[in-house]
């Protein structure tokens, strides 16, 4: 997912700290039908912004809090899946960007 500010396009890549991983778990039940823990999924995370980077393409990390994720997606009638986080973060880049 991406969102633009003046230069290009900003891949937004939701980020979660190590804290968080269980609630965000049970915030996000799908999160472990994907990655079975964090330190997996943190991999993965960083293979992608560094893929993303290699293909001259910015990619930046945004912060997801669990209780701001579920907020967000009540807020919006949504059901709280990986998918809603990467619109979540991409949503964020939006209101940094403009």
């Amino acid at each position: 997912m991406a969102a633009q500010d003046e230069d290009n396009t900003v891949a937004g890549i939701p980020w979660f700290e190590p804290g968080d991983w269980q609630r965000l778990e049970e915030v996000c039940p799908d999160l472990k039908k994907t990655w079975e823990s964090y330190e997996q999924w943190h991999s993965a995370a960083t293979r992608r912004i560094n893929e993303l980077r290699r293909h001259g393409r910015r990619a930046e990390k945004v912060a997801v809090a669990p209780k701001e994720l579920r907020a967000w997606c009540d807020a919006n009638g949504l059901e709280p899946t990986a998918v809603a986080c990467a619109h979540f973060a991409v949503e964020k880049l939006r209101e940094k960007y403009g």
